[in-house]
């Protein structure tokens, strides 16, 4: 077997290991949190914020093309959003949770109202886009009538995410995790000045600075982007362990993925 064949085969049972054990995190703790019917919507908030917490996880792990500085961040963009919206809901989980859910319904009511206007308007709809349309109602009737579901344009949490952070005591990480990775997600100046531009190789055309395709897949992934993935899954489940106790004997993804990436790093420093 050729060393760097060893490596890949080191890197991917780490990989494999850290998708069972994260989505294991999941499964463990909705098996043990004290559901009652009356809170049942604060669980299926947490519920669903945690899976999406967890798929994340596991397809940046999956994908190793994304080990980069411009699909990464995106992803970790929107694990910042999902732990500092935990964060925030567990501050007061029963009326915060009913107001996410509320928010979400209104969003989706508007997609179907722009929808109906538009076909209201003559356009032909598209093969099965009615149906689509009425089944987007029924998901909504099945929590709250149409007609009493109101539409807010707003936040849905009526604050900021900067201030939802700061309330909930994790400014630190909106600084230094939310903030950078949200230059990649909306590709502002300071992450396509960095990655997407170089400067001009010829001094008589002003220094000028000229579009560039950066192909990551030559130089290959850093599995500090997966690191990054298992901790931020682990700091939200330590914040739900936080309110809702956790399962007695837990299985901690990110801890194996950490000793799992030491003997990959340890293999790589060997290999040179």
């Amino acid at each position: 077997m050729s060393e760097k064949r060893q490596l890949e085969e080191v890197l991917d049972g780490a990989v494999q290991t850290f998708i069972a054990n994260a989505q294991r995190e999941l499964h463990t703790r909705w098996d043990t949190w004290p559901r009652t019917f009356e809170r049942n919507h604060v669980f299926e908030v947490l519920g669903a914020l945690l899976a999406r917490q967890v798929t994340l996880a596991c397809q940046v792990a999956a994908s190793p093309q994304m080990w980069e500085p411009h699909s990464g961040p995106i992803f970790m963009r929107a694990m910042a959003d999902v732990h500092i919206t935990v964060a925030w809901i567990l501050l007061a989980p029963d009326d915060r949770a009913q107001k996410f859910i509320h928010h979400g319904l209104g969003q989706a009511k508007l997609e179907v109202e722009h929808r109906r206007a538009e076909l209201a308007d003559g356009r032909t709809p598209k093969p099965g886009e009615a149906e689509l349309l009425k089944a987007r109602e029924r998901w909504i009737d099945g929590q709250r009538l149409m007609f009493l579901t109101s539409v807010n344009l707003g936040a849905w949490s009526g604050i900021n995410t900067r201030q939802m952070a700061e309330e909930a005591g994790c400014l630190d990480f909106y600084n230094y995790v939310y903030v950078p990775f949200s230059g990649c997600a909306h590709s502002m100046w300071h992450h396509v000045g960095v990655f997407n531009l170089q400067r001009c190789s010829n001094p008589l055309h002003g220094l000028h600075s000229v579009p560039v395709l950066p192909d990551f897949e030559t130089v290959g992934g850093d599995p500090h982007t997966l690191y990054l993935a298992g901790k931020y899954l682990d700091k939200t489940c330590r914040a739900i362990d936080g309110v809702f106790s956790g399962p007695a004997e837990p299985v901690n993804a990110f801890d194996n993925l950490c000793y799992a990436l030491d003997d990959v790093y340890r293999l790589a420093q060997e290999l040179r």
